[in-house]
């Protein structure tokens, strides 16, 4: 295995887990409390982005592994 393969997959696998912990706090804190309508919008397209960018990055992943980096 390649250590530049490595180093790109823990990199990779890192961001998914900061964007997936980013999207949970979001949800749990739109679960728990109370917000007004304004904040409550602004934070559901946080979430849709935030998964989109993680989406993004799994794209990447991929492409970078088909292409062979």
């Amino acid at each position: 295995m390649d250590i530049l393969f490595l180093a790109h997959t823990f990199n990779v696998l890192g961001e998914l887990m900061i964007g997936f912990t980013a999207i949970a706090v979001h949800y749990r804190f739109l679960k728990e409390h109370k917000v007004d309508a304004r904040v409550l919008n602004t934070m559901k397209k946080e979430q849709v982005l935030g998964i989109l960018g993680m989406i993004f990055i799994m794209a990447g992943y991929l492409i970078r592994l088909k292409i062979g980096f």
